[in-house]
Order: structure tokens, then sequence, then C-alpha cells
């Protein structure tokens, strides 16, 4: 029985490490250009994000720096919408159903 737990919580430490080193190296910026193109699809508005990247808030979070909504495509005025940074933290179980669930969202300086 003791050996049960051993090997159980090795298991969970090597997921637990492979998890953060998933999180600290991969690249979600590569996607940045697709995230704009969707959401400027969806709202009709001309995007501008300067970069998006995993990290960690109580789970697998979603940072979008520097999120600007504008109000006509000539991006010369002022944007109606500015945040410093969004936090949308993403729901684990979901994701292995391919679904993606938020369970919370943070907004910092808007």
């Amino acid at each position: 029985m003791k050996k049960f737990f051993i090997i159980l919580l090795i298991l969970f430490l090597v997921s637990g490490i492979a998890l953060a080193v998933f999180v600290v190296t991969f690249d979600a910026d590569q996607y940045r250009p697709l995230l704009i193109k969707q959401v400027e699809t969806v709202l009709g508005k001309p995007v501008r994000l300067d970069s998006i990247s995993l990290t960690w808030r109580n789970g697998i979070a979603l940072k979008l720096n520097r999120l600007a909504i504008y109000s006509d495509a000539a991006k010369q005025n002022e944007p109606p919408i500015q945040l410093e940074t969004a936090t949308a933290v993403v729901r684990f179980l979901p994701l292995l159903k391919r679904h993606l669930e938020i369970g919370s969202v943070r907004l910092d300086s808007p």
C-alpha cells in the first residue's frame, strides 16, 4: 500500500512539473492574428492587441495585453474601450472534451 502512494505522489509531481513547463514555454502569441481577426469579425470594429500569453492564476489563464477596440476603421480617435490587461481563467476539464469554458475574467485598468 505504501508503494502505491509513493507511485501516486510521483505521478502527481511529474504531472505538475509538466503543466508548469507547458505554461512557461507555450507561445500563445502565435494565435494573436487569428484572435484579432475573429474578434473584429464578431464586433465589426477594428481591434488592437499587443500580445497574448499563458499565465497561472488559480488555474491556466489567458492574458491579453493592451487590448483596444476602436469605434471606426480609421483608428484615428481614442478607442472607447481600452484595457491594460485582461486575464481569463480557463477551466481545465472541459478542455479535454474540446470545449472552452472561462471560469473567471479579470480586467486591469479599463
